[in-house]
């Protein structure tokens, strides 16, 4: 299996998050990262740190999928990435947290509504973080 395919993969099966996501992440249009994930682009060797971020595998995975040619689940199983993908990301939102108090002090006060209320609020936060997401 080739590296570009064991990328999709882990995005798809890992991740479980669609490539306007990743792409996202990565500062690349959807199209652009498609191809990369298809083949139809290499992935320079500046962009692979890029690509390790964005999709959060740990080194020694990512060791892994760039030099041995066997399937990207041959040392751990998808539970067990899923569960150090989920730590990551939960590190980096304390990161977030500690860095703008102001998100803690909204995702507090958004807690002690009651949760119909808070989840109209949460919808609106995210339609306006799909709004302003792509500015620079």
């Amino acid at each position: 299996m080739h590296f570009h395919e064991k990328l999709k993969k882990y995005r798809e099966e890992i991740l479980q998050l669609p490539q306007k996501e990743v792409a996202f992440r990565l500062k690349l249009s959807q199209s652009a990262l498609s191809k990369y994930e298809n083949g139809r682009a290499q992935i320079t060797a500046d962009m692979l740190k890029d690509f390790k971020a964005a999709y959060e595998i740990p080194s020694d995975l990512f060791a892994e999928m760039l030099f041995e040619s066997s399937d990207l689940y041959s040392s751990t199983t998808p539970e067990v990435l899923r569960e150090k993908l989920k730590e990551a990301e939960l590190q980096r939102v304390e990161k977030m947290v500690e860095e703008y108090p102001e998100i803690k002090k909204m995702i507090t006060n958004l807690s002690y509504l009651p949760k119909a209320e808070s989840r109209k609020k949460v919808k609106v936060l995210f339609r306006i973080f799909e709004a302003i997401k792509d500015l620079k």
